[in-house]
C-alpha cells in the first residue's frame, strides 16, 4: 500500500507514463475481483477474460482522472468505474438471446399477476403454470437469465450512488456533497428499514458479505429462484422507497 502511495505522489507530479504503468498493473487486482463477481451471474454468456479486458479500460480511465484532492481512497472510486466499463460492455453485446428474454419477461409478468391476484408472493409452480412450461424450461429460463437480472441491479446500484457501499467510509472536500451523501444514506437507512427480515438477510449477504445468490440459497435452504425473487423485491422497495426523496 505504501508503495502505492508512493506511486500516487510521483505521478500526480510528473504524469510519468512509466508511473502510470506501474500503476495500472499494481491495481489489476481490484479489476480481477470486480470482475470475477461479476462473472459468477454472467459466466454462462462470456469469458471471464473478456470481463477482465473491460475493466482493465475501466481501471484506466480511473487512474487518468483521479486526483489526491478527491480525499476519497482510489480504490472507491475506482471499483465504479471498473464496475461501470464492464456493464457497458455487457450491455452492448446485448448478450440475453432475444428467445430467451421474452420467455422471462413472461415470467415476471405472471409473478406480478399472481402477486396481485394472491396478495403473496407465488411459488415457482404457479408461475411456471400459469406461464404454461415444463419444470425443465422454467428452470433453464430461471438459469440463464440469471446475470440478466444481476445486471439490471448493478444499473439500479449506479443510479443511485452504490448506495450499498454506505458502510465504507467515504469522505468527501465539498461540504456540499458531504451534505447530500449524508441525506441520501439517512434516506437509505430509511428505506432498509422497511424490508423483511429475511429481504434484509438476502441484501446483506449479497452485498456486504459478498455472497452469490447460490450460496445464499444453501445458506437459507431454499431454491437459488426463491432467493432471487426475494431479492428482486426488496431492491423493488428500494427503489420506490428513493424515488419519493
Amino acid at each position: 500500500m505504501s508503495n502505492q502511495n508512493e506511486l500516487w505522489e510521483k505521478y500526480s507530479k510528473t504524469k510519468d507514463e512509466n508511473i502510470r504503468k506501474e500503476l495500472i498493473v499494481s491495481y489489476l487486482k481490484l479489476v480481477n475481483y470486480i470482475a470475477g463477481r461479476i462473472n459468477m451471474d454472467v459466466g454462462h454468456f462470456i469469458e471471464f477474460e473478456d470481463l477482465v479486458s473491460s475493466g482493465v479500460l475501466g481501471l484506466i480511465d480511473a487512474i487518468d482522472k483521479y486526483k489526491l484532492e478527491f480525499n476519497t481512497k482510489f480504490e472507491t472510486y475506482a471499483s465504479l468505474r471498473i464496475r461501470g466499463a464492464i456493464l457497458d460492455d455487457l450491455r452492448k453485446k446485448d448478450w440475453i438471446p432475444r428467445k430467451l428474454r421474452t420467455k422471462y419477461k413472461e415470467i415476471l409478468v405472471a409473478k406480478e399477476m399472481l402477486e396481485n391476484e394472491f396478495g403473496r408472493e407465488p411459488t415457482d409452480d404457479e408461475i411456471r403454470s400459469t406461464c404454461k412450461m415444463t419444470k425443465e424450461e422454467y428452470a433453464k429460463v430461471i438459469s440463464k437469465t440469471q446475470g440478466a437480472k444481476i445486471l439490471s441491479i448493478e444499473e439500479f446500484m449506479e443510479s443511485t450512488g452504490d448506495i450499498f457501499s454506505i458502510n465504507q467510509e467515504k469522505k468527501l472536500g465539498n461540504p456540499e456533497e458531504e451534505f447530500n451523501r449524508l441525506e441520501k444514506k439517512e434516506t437509505i437507512e430509511k428505506a432498509l428499514k422497511e424490508l423483511t427480515q429475511k429481504e434484509k438477510y438476502v441484501i446483506s449477504l449479497y452485498y456486504f458479505d459478498d455472497l452469490t445468490l447460490k450460496e445464499i440459497s444453501k445458506v437459507l435452504e431454499v431454491t437459488e429462484s426463491r432467493v432471487s425473487q426475494i431479492h428482486t423485491k426488496a431492491l423493488k422497495k428500494l427503489e420506490k422507497k428513493l424515488e419519493k426523496n
